[in-house]
């Protein structure tokens, strides 16, 4: 990635010299001072690498008429100047999908086979301090449909209250906090000078190695700390649409609530209004929905 940069930058030097001789050399020196600063922009995009990465559990319920919790395994990547959290469910259900798409041997009854114990895997990803310090880029796959945001990194107002205990071996003191309608109790290792943790919670004197919700429906424990080295941090590389955080938590609130009238307005196929309703009673369509945050509670 850096070389194809550099080389980038290369060719539009070549091509100003080129293609502009007619030009005074300060236009020339301004248009080349352009290039190098959007050069060394990517370069500082791309070149972070992960020097430490945490595994949490993650137990979730989006909706009272499922019948169990689900249990996620998810991973936070930390750099010298962000990070990427994600689920290593679902990264390995792409990378799995990604295998058999190059191989032309993709087969529907195959795929599910292999990726049934995957299905768990959260499709959310959040990088914290990307493009830029104080920002955040949340990307959310909803079936083959891929979107993107990005918003200023939360700030929570945390409240360090009575309470600790012992994470992974470390040490952790409790805290409350509020976050777009959802009051979290997190536990954190100041032992870890890290201001971060898992899903968008962040901004205490150390990582946060727990997060559980007041009305114990989301949670994240930390299960293992690791030592990494060499790993890039950066976007993954996919065909993202563009939106906004509110009309992404618009999309993920019809998905969630009417999956199959979601298919039939996106795609376009015919699904009777009784199959619909069969598969999703009103009783079911009408529960309450259970988010990480509300964007229409702020």
């Amino acid at each position: 990635m850096i070389e194809e940069i550099l080389m980038y930058f290369f060719n539009k030097v070549m091509y100003i010299l080129n293609e502009y001789k007619n030009l005074n050399m300060a236009y020339k020196l301004v248009l080349l001072l352009y290039f190098f600063i959007n050069c060394f922009t990517l370069l500082a995009q791309t070149t972070d690498s992960v020097i430490m990465s945490i595994v949490y559990t993650s137990e979730y319920n989006y909706s009272k008429y499922r019948k169990s919790d689900r249990c996620d395994m998810m991973r936070l990547d930390i750099g010298k100047r962000s990070s990427h959290f994600f689920s290593d469910y679902f990264e390995q259900k792409l990378a799995k999908m990604d295998s058999m798409n190059m191989s032309g041997s993709i087969s529907i009854m195959r795929l599910e086979k292999e990726t049934r114990a995957l299905e768990v895997g959260q499709t959310y990803g959040i990088y914290k301090n990307f493009p830029s310090d104080g920002r955040l880029t949340y990307t959310e796959d909803i079936l083959d449909n891929r979107f993107v945001c990005e918003e200023d990194m939360p700030q929570i107002n945390w409240s360090i209250v009575e309470g600790d205990t012992v994470i992974c071996g470390y040490g952790c003191l409790k805290a409350e906090g509020e976050l777009r309608g959802r009051q979290w109790n997190v536990w954190f290792a100041p032992e870890i000078a890290v201001s971060d943790g898992p899903w968008k919670l962040c901004g205490l004197p150390g990582l946060i190695l727990q997060a559980v919700d007041t009305e114990n429906i989301f949670s994240f424990r930390c299960v293992g700390i690791e030592k990494s080295e060499g790993k890039a941090l950066k976007m993954v590389n996919r065909k993202y649409e563009r939106c906004t955080p509110e009309k992404l938590y618009t999309i993920s609130t019809k998905f969630l609530s009417d999956p199959l009238t979601y298919m039939r307005d996106i795609y376009g196929l015919t699904i009777p209004q009784e199959v619909i309703n069969q598969f999703v009673p009103e009783t079911n369509a009408k529960a309450k929905l259970h988010f990480l945050e509300y964007y229409d509670k702020e």
